[in-house]
């Protein structure tokens, strides 16, 4: 049995009202089941997409994922690491920073 309490406040007083409502499981079962269901699906494309070279990601992950530092970061977009600005933050395709490092490397 799940019990949810209800707050409810009138407009014209200011006095709350608490309403218990007991709901045998079994009902919530056939909604509850398919959210869970939801959340878990979409829990695992956003840890599959954080792991997937199309990932994007911001200017900490780059430096980690290169071991440099912020200095280092700047220069490197200076003399073309590919980075899109949206919404006033420094954005990159995960790939694409990889593949423009592995050129800078050679």
């Amino acid at each position: 049995m799940i019990s949810l309490i209800l707050a409810l406040k009138s407009l014209t007083l200011m006095d709350s009202i608490k309403l218990t409502i007991e709901i045998p499981y079994s009902s919530l079962e056939p909604l509850i089941i398919p959210i869970v269901e939801l959340i878990n699906t979409r829990s695992i494309e956003v840890i599959e997409q954080s792991k997937s070279n199309d990932a994007i990601i911001d200017n900490k992950k780059v430096m980690e994922l290169l071991s440099i530092s912020r200095a280092t970061l700047y220069r490197f977009r200076d003399i073309g690491l590919p980075c899109k600005m949206i919404g006033g933050k420094s954005t990159y395709v995960k790939g694409e920073v990889l593949d423009w490092y592995k050129n800078y490397k050679a």
